[in-house]
């Protein structure tokens, strides 16, 4: 088995492991199980996300931005 089957396999089972017993679904709505294992990818998701390095672009504006609060702090204002 491929680890991207294994791993949706695993969430699945994980799903109704959280879920405990299926429910119907409500009027329109999604059953129990479904919403676990749509919030078990979600979480799953947002660690790969975390996960990634931040962009160059971004670190090099974070630290033009701190080297910016850094002189305007260092300087005193003139209250003319």
């Amino acid at each position: 088995m491929s680890d991207e089957k294994q791993s949706d396999e695993q969430m699945r089972q994980e799903a109704k492991v959280v879920t405990m017993t299926p429910e119907p679904a409500q009027e329109g709505g999604l059953p129990s199980e479904a919403h676990g294992l749509i919030g078990h990818q979600l979480r799953e998701e947002y660690r790969r996300v975390l996960a990634e390095p931040l962009p160059d672009k971004f670190t090099k504006l974070l630290e033009e931005l701190a080297r910016s609060e850094g002189q305007s702090t260092s300087k005193p204002e003139s209250k003319e």
